[in-house]
């Protein structure tokens, strides 16, 4: 009778480790599943950046677009060669001015797709 009432004893204990075994596993497990949707929501709020960056520059060439066909349109109506010809060069200053300001967005989004895609390398 002392032995099974010994063993039930080492058995109710070592199933009570067991279970705190468990559930120290159990926490462990949900710590690394918030770490995960915590990583993942950076993530996602880092591509919905770059989606943000692509669609905002989109606009920004669309807007110049608009504006070199509104000045194509001011040279063409332009009947004076000389006035032409100084609203010529003050444009090549505007457009030279345009182009490193694009490059310099252009190089700014994909240096930022650049890193995230070696975020979600790592």
């Amino acid at each position: 009778n002392y032995l099974r009432r010994q063993s039930r004893l080492k058995l109710r204990i070592r199933a009570q480790q067991i279970q705190e075994e468990l559930e120290e596993d159990t926490r462990l497990l949900e710590r690394v599943r918030l770490i995960e949707k915590r990583e993942s929501a950076e993530r996602e709020s880092s591509r919905v950046k770059v989606m943000e960056d692509i669609l905002w520059m989109n606009g920004v060439l669309a807007d110049q677009k608009a504006q070199e066909t509104r000045r194509e349109a001011e040279l063409n109506s332009n009947l004076w060669s000389e006035e032409a010809s100084k609203l010529w060069g003050r444009q090549e200053q505007v457009w030279a001015k345009e182009k490193e300001a694009r490059e310099k967005l252009l190089a700014d989004v994909l240096k930022t797709v650049e890193e995230q895609m070696e975020r979600k390398i790592a």
